[in-house]
């Protein structure tokens, strides 16, 4: 392990040096996923995520998705978040990702950024903003020579995905993506944290790249091992507790976890709730547990039929509030929660369970 120089908030040494080898990987030639349709931002508001932010120990945030890494870097209070890492399933994140990553690099100013990301009027622009992009890589004395080989060697991939894949379309600004892929207008929803208009944001933002201190990772969010022991923060789970189990995976399993929730899209409220893992036995009690709650045994829905039906219990929401709990988590919090639950109101009536806060299971 190695420590932190508290003094100053950007002294931990870099992620990028640490984590280089799951951040310089090889791409899939068919990377197509069923999860591209959330490339783009998708939970507005992200600026409330910061009274959530301001709850997490010194160390790393780690979260999913493209944008809501940079929003995070670009609001998070920097004297306890000491780096960000991506850590998102789908490679074509990562593609988009390392892209914004050295946009925010070589840039020295907000027009830099913007002149960088805008969308090529045609082919042969996108040629030379390619040639222009190679030539800052190969002048920047900070970028590691790994990074830069990496970063030459993807540009090409990075940039057909990126111009193509609406990722900007967040900003309102039609100069940014291609028009046909527009919905509704959630401009209004991203203001606060829009580091094309707002210097501030923005210089934090670069701060982190420039450092090696913003990186992307490809894998599930449960798989917290890939960050060889780096101190974590925070993670942010978004609304991926309600498509699987959080059950994060760990090097100290006596560390608690500060963890982000989202219930809600558009109107986004971000909401704490600590973890600590279960031992063997105890986790073969929360399976006990889950089969009693959930009478409908479909690997593919249940996490989302348990988080519907705690949602729904007057009780556990009570509970939620002042034990700050994720149900659908193997955790140490959620495991007393579900006990507790399941001795208050499940009857067995023969081969019947009677569910006395609400409806037969």
């Amino acid at each position: 392990m190695f420590s932190i120089n508290t003094n100053n908030p950007m002294s931990l040494c870099s992620l990028e040096e640490r984590l280089k080898e799951r951040i310089c990987i090889e791409f899939r030639e068919d990377t197509r996923s069923k999860w591209d349709g959330y490339i783009s931002p998708n939970e507005g508001e992200p600026q409330n995520m910061v009274s959530v932010l301001d709850q997490m120990g010194e160390g790393v945030y780690v979260g999913p998705g493209t944008q809501r890494i940079l929003f995070v870097a670009g609001r998070a209070n920097s004297q306890k978040c000491k780096g960000i890492v991506g850590l998102d399933i789908n490679e074509n994140v990562k593609k988009v990702n390392d892209l914004n990553i050295l946009f925010f690099r070589v840039s020295t100013s907000r027009e830099d950024l913007y002149q960088l990301a805008r969308l090529p009027v045609d082919e042969a622009d996108k040629k030379s903003r390619l040639i222009e992009i190679d030539g800052k890589i190969v002048k920047d004395q900070r970028i590691p020579s790994f990074m830069k080989d990496y970063y030459r060697k993807n540009l090409q991939n990075f940039a057909e995905f990126y111009y193509g894949s609406g990722i900007n379309i967040w900003t309102g600004d039609q100069r940014l993506y291609q028009k046909e892929l527009a919905g509704d207008s959630w401009e209004p929803s991203f203001r606060q944290v829009n580091y094309f208009e707002i210097d501030s944001v923005f210089e934090k933002i670069r701060q982190y790249a420039i450092t090696g201190k913003i990186v992307s990772l490809v894998g599930n969010i449960n798989d917290l091992f890939v960050l060889n022991g780096y101190p974590i923060g925070v993670v942010d789970v978004s609304t991926i507790y309600k498509y699987c189990f959080i059950h994060f995976r760990v090097f100290n399993r006596d560390e608690s976890i500060r963890g982000i929730m989202t219930n809600s899209g558009e109107q986004a409220v971000y909401e704490s709730f600590m973890y600590k893992s279960l031992d063997y036995v105890q986790g073969m009690e929360m399976n006990r547990l889950h089969e009693h709650l959930l009478y409908k045994w479909d690997k593919e829905k249940w996490p989302g039929e348990l988080t519907q039906l705690m949602w729904n219990s007057p009780w556990a929401c009570k509970y939620s509030e002042s034990h700050s709990v994720l149900w659908s988590s193997y955790s140490q919090e959620a495991l007393m929660g579900l006990r507790e639950y399941c001795e208050k109101f499940l009857l067995q009536i023969g081969n019947c369970l009677i569910n006395t806060e609400g409806e037969d299971i």
